[in-house]
């Protein structure tokens, strides 16, 4: 797969999914938190990853959780 089609792939599937993502990030926006303490956030957070089936880290850096995707194969990834 090329990084085009990567890109390509990567946002249809976030089209697709536009009011999901809206709606989280407002839920998010809902309730501010200030920096190391973001503990609501992290909690959102961790249960959208695992509502995708996503392993996850958390307690990173105090309150920051990282999502572990496993590729099949090697090349590019992306970030989101």
């Amino acid at each position: 797969m090329t990084k085009k089609e990567l890109i390509r792939i990567a946002f249809k599937e976030i089209d697709a999914n536009q009011d999901k993502i809206i709606h989280f990030a407002e839920a998010i926006n809902r309730e501010p938190e200030v920096g190391f303490k973001e503990i609501k956030t992290a909690a959102k957070v961790k249960a959208a990853f695992a509502g995708l089936g996503i392993k996850y880290k958390s307690d990173l850096a105090i309150t920051g959780v990282k999502g572990i995707l496993e590729a099949r194969k090697e090349g590019p990834t992306v970030a989101v």
